[in-house]
């Protein structure tokens, strides 16, 4: 019983002292996300909650990953990597523009570039020249 009180007590008063900043501590992650995130341990107790999240939601649904699955997400990454800054910040803008739309919207769009994609790719290549041509004309940027 003095070992239940006395844990109890222990535990609470590390929830009550705990430093919020810190509640996911680098001890607490699994050895597997440990090896994925090792690059942040050195910095992982100045990270804010915020950035932690992010990672570790990163590390659970890069384990989840089929290994065809990570070497796209690889090349993906490669590509980002080599993408200008101004490019980089359209896509981040264009990616948040789709994330503000509604479910059936993306939806919509998701299906008509199911449809773009089933294409031949000269019927690719002349939507997309058509549709450079129509920006171009009405000066819109995407």
């Amino acid at each position: 019983m003095r070992y239940f009180i006395f844990t109890l007590l222990i535990c609470t008063t590390s929830f009550c002292f705990a430093d919020t900043k810190d509640s996911i501590r680098w001890n607490d992650l699994s050895q597997k996300n440990q090896k994925l995130l090792k690059q942040f341990k050195h910095q992982w107790k100045d990270l804010s909650q915020a950035k932690k999240q992010k990672l570790v939601k990163g590390a659970n649904r890069w384990s989840k990953l089929s290994p065809q699955q990570k070497k796209i997400a690889r090349n993906r990454f490669k590509q980002w990597k080599n993408l200008s800054p101004e490019k980089k910040q359209r896509l981040q803008k264009r990616f948040q523009r789709f994330q503000s739309l509604s479910p059936e919207k993306k939806r919509h769009i998701r299906k008509t570039y199911a449809v773009f994609k089933r294409l031949s790719p000269e019927k690719r290549k002349l939507l997309k020249r058509n549709l450079e041509n129509y920006r171009h004309k009405k000066n819109v940027n995407y």
